[in-house]
């Protein structure tokens, strides 16, 4: 929508070491509009938008010849801020990461197969959270005057779970023009919840290249 329309920049520095690994480095910045962090708040007075910075590191190994090894981690710094004179979210720092590693091994039982082996972690709030500015008291000064006394120190901290990925992935060359591939997923903690019970996934897909 116009009105969550956000902007970011980044910037990606790359390197190739001995024994055929790479390593590369990106800086970022984002400015999200009327959402933070990947969310949106239907309702005006929880509407904030948010500046962050980030800054991620990656590599990619090959250990054998048909096994790699690939690496992610991002951390981002954020200032949230309330959006319109309704939002009752006050200026607020959170600090927040994610991760992936994956395990690549080509050809392992059949030719034009592979298999991929992924932990991650979404992004998470790490350190930091919401302030609220939330009305605590009614201060009556005459009949039909009256004014709301707030409290500024109401906050919201991060999660007390932390979301756990691992997924396994199949991936078969039937012909130079169909593939087929199936994936299974396990998330500990669905959505940083500890109190989430265990969540599966599976995914079947076929892609046929038309000519």
């Amino acid at each position: 929508p116009e009105n969550r329309r956000s902007q970011a920049a980044v910037a990606e520095f790359g390197y190739q070491l001995p024994a055929a690994l790479n390593v590369n480095l990106s800086l970022g910045y984002v400015n999200e509009r009327n959402g933070f962090l990947g969310s949106f708040a239907g309702s005006e007075q929880f509407n904030a938008g948010a500046r962050s910075t980030f800054v991620g590191a990656g590599l990619q190994a090959r250990i054998a010849d048909k096994v790699n090894l690939t690496g992610n981690y991002v951390r981002m710094y954020s200032r949230i801020s309330g959006s319109g004179n309704l939002s009752l979210i006050n200026s607020s720092n959170v600090t927040s990461d994610a991760f992936a590693v994956n395990l690549n091994v080509d050809d392992l039982f059949v030719k034009d197969s592979k298999i991929t082996l992924g932990v991650s972690q979404p992004l998470r709030a790490s350190s930091g959270g919401l302030q609220f500015d939330l009305p605590s008291q009614i201060m009556v000064k005459g009949p039909g005057s009256y004014s709301y006394l707030h409290n500024r120190n109401a906050s919201l901290g991060g999660p007390d779970g932390r979301e756990i990925d691992v997924a396994l992935e199949w991936s078969q060359k039937i012909t130079p023009a169909i593939n087929a591939s199936f994936t299974g997923l396990a998330m500990r903690h669905p959505g940083h919840d500890a109190d989430a019970s265990m969540g599966y996934g599976a995914l079947m897909s076929l892609n046929i290249k038309l000519r």
